[in-house]
């Protein structure tokens, strides 16, 4: 018999490694306008909100669900708002304590 330690093990695959980042909130706060190039994407590939040149394959359909959804689980929406205001709080914490 083999244990499912030595088991698990044999069975681990290296998928790849990831680059070594420093936390972006940290680098713009000292040192703006510092990103690293492989952050930016190139100008021919940005796409703005305000082109009024984008093909139509890319236009997106802005669809009103006021009227659809009216009073539709707005049981969870003070929960969501908690969760999103907690989540908001925890990425303004310095680096430090995020660790």
């Amino acid at each position: 018999l083999v244990s499912s330690s030595v088991m698990a093990s044999s069975s681990m695959v290296k998928m790849g490694s990831c680059l070594k980042a420093n936390n972006m909130q940290e680098l713009v706060k000292s040192k703006p306008g510092a990103e690293p190039e492989r952050y930016i994407r190139p100008k021919q590939e940005r796409i703005g909100c305000s082109s009024l040149n984008a093909p139509a394959s890319l236009q997106i359909p802005i669809i009103d669900m006021g009227r659809i959804v009216l009073n539709h689980g707005t049981g969870h929406w003070q929960l969501l708002e908690r969760i999103k205001k907690v989540v908001m709080e925890f990425f303004k914490l310095p680096l430090e304590e995020k660790e």
